[in-house]
């Protein structure tokens, strides 16, 4: 279901946050064990293997020609190397997008400059003007020189490819959705985009409430209330200091509200407690932001007050956007080295709302 999708894409790209500083770019260190096709790699860093997706290029897809070339250049230049990945977020399938180097190399560049990627414009927002001229000229010094894909004087970017590949299948999908609504005699079942709106506007998508149940995860140590149709992920990431932080999620709707739990151990890194729960609170609305961009309900933050459970520091943040209220509460502690953080965030509804009130009130940990 696209919601959980969202959440679960905010939900990564917010984390990083809570064990870093103002998310920042982070840089991770690891060989290289498996190249997945021109444009990303497995990395295996302390022990863990890490998905990397190789920022503001873009290789032929499977079903192009070259696609192949370029999975065996990239093999070429980085296969059981070690490499340096410096990295900003997480695209929407999970990778971390980053510029990879070998050496000094930025294999992201070479693979442009040997003509077997493009330059995808759309990301880096990090890089500087001196390094989009960089991959720029890189591209049109490749073209002049016809190397590689650009052989072809029409070579197609794999996201126009990806577009008109798009455009055809939504042709066959509408004309079996037309069928599947006359068979169904105006009973269909809710899309994926119906819940979604359900989620992020007033009106909901039917009014249905799947009731409350317990969260008593282990070892989480810790009680809340979710709705009964919640779900929950569980996922290692890296974290700007070179180790990982382990995190989990749940979440669901009831009704018109949409609930989320996380709760995390990872290093320290000698961040304030107060500094984890800003960064945390910003994240998760620069998902939201993120996650509803073609709508832009340019979603707002704001701290209200300190909470406090036992020996864990809290503090309350309301969200704002135009129809779309939310409530966020972030926990947190150290604990020698690591800390553990802990979330509960609501969409579609503010503190004074008795349903909410009943969400927050119900957290609770077991043991300091």
């Amino acid at each position: 279901m696209k919601f959980l999708h969202f959440f679960r894409i905010l939900f990564l790209l917010a984390l990083p946050l809570s064990f870093s500083t103002h998310g920042s770019a982070s840089s991770l260190q690891g060989k290289v064990i498996e190249v997945l096709d021109g444009e990303r790699i497995t990395v295996i860093s302390l022990n863990r293997p890490l998905k990397v997706k190789l920022v503001a290029i873009a290789a032929p897809v499977k079903e192009q020609p070259y696609a192949d070339v370029a999975t065996q250049h990239l093999s070429q230049l980085v296969s059981d190397k070690y490499v340096v990945v410096r990295y900003t977020s997480l695209d929407d399938d999970g990778y971390l997008l980053g510029r990879v180097t070998v050496n000094d190399m930025d294999v992201g560049e070479q693979m442009v400059r040997d003509g077997v990627a493009w330059y995808d414009k759309s990301q880096g927002a990090d890089f500087s003007d001196q390094d989009r001229q960089a991959y720029f000229v890189c591209e049109q010094a490749a073209r002049k020189e016809a190397r590689g894909l650009w052989q072809d004087s029409a070579a197609v970017a794999p996201w126009e490819f990806r577009r008109q590949l798009a455009a055809s299948r939504n042709i066959v999908s509408s004309q079996q959705t037309v069928h599947a609504k006359s068979a169904r005699a105006g009973k269909q079942a809710l899309s994926s985009d119906d819940i979604f709106s359900a989620m992020t506007t007033a009106g909901g998508a039917d009014g249905s409430d799947s009731g409350w149940k317990t969260l008593t995860p282990r070892p989480g140590k810790f009680s809340v209330l979710v709705p009964g149709n919640a779900i929950d992920y569980g996922a290692t990431i890296p974290t700007p200091s070179g180790q990982t932080a382990d995190v989990n999620y749940c979440m669901g709707r009831r009704g018109k509200k949409a609930y989320l739990v996380i709760w995390a151990k990872g290093p320290n890194d000698g961040v304030r407690d107060e500094q984890v729960a800003d960064d945390t609170a910003n994240g998760l609305v620069y998902g939201f932001g993120r996650g509803m961009k073609q709508s832009n309900p340019n979603f707002e933050v704001r701290r209200q007050r300190s909470v406090r459970l036992g020996p864990y520091s809290g503090w309350q943040y309301n969200v704002t956007s135009s129809g779309i209220p939310g409530t966020i509460r972030v926990f947190s502690r150290r604990a020698g080295q690591l800390r553990e953080v802990y979330v509960l965030a609501a969409l579609n509804g503010t503190e004074e709302d008795p349903q909410v009130q009943e969400f927050l009130g119900s957290f609770r940990i077991e043991k300091y």
